[in-house]
């Protein structure tokens, strides 16, 4: 015998349906508390950009200038780029009797947002690398000074 869904109704005692309402209940909570836990997530990224774009904005920049300006005095060759809105890179030649040319990079570590990334580069005969990782609070002018010093030191 088949049965029709005016019979399966009779079937399902009130019991059932407050447990189909349960786990329905329980199923849209979850769903909301993923979209809350997705929206945090990406609030979260937001504002490490944002402390990025401030400390670019306070320590680096103005830093960078200054040290800039120096090197320009003194006849060697610098320039200063937004890569992207978390990459900085600042380029130097080194005028000696042979040119040394050198770049530093601060962006903001996308694996870890509350740390900065410094990526430098020398040019000398052969091209050369490193990359070193700082958190985000030891940013200051004095701890930019001594990074650039850091690059400046492998072209000498």
């Amino acid at each position: 015998m088949v049965k029709y869904p005016q019979t399966w109704r009779d079937e399902l005692d009130e019991v059932k349906r407050k447990e189909v309402r349960k786990i329905l209940v329980a199923l849209e909570a979850e769903k909301d508390q993923d979209r809350f836990r997705e929206r945090e997530v990406v609030l979260e990224k937001n504002r490490q950009i944002y402390r990025f774009q401030e400390i670019k904005k306070t320590v680096l920049l103005p830093t960078l200038r200054e040290l800039m300006i120096d090197l320009d005095h003194k006849g060697h060759l610098t320039k200063l780029q937004e890569v992207t809105p978390e990459k900085i890179r600042m380029d130097v030649q080194v005028q000696t009797q042979i040119p040394k040319r050198g770049a530093i990079e601060f962006s903001m570590d996308k694996a870890e947002p509350n740390t900065l990334k410094v990526n430098y580069g020398w040019v000398i005969k052969e091209a050369r690398f490193d990359q070193e990782s700082f958190p985000m609070d030891a940013v200051v002018s004095r701890f930019v000074i001594d990074r650039v010093l850091h690059l400046l030191r492998g072209l000498v």
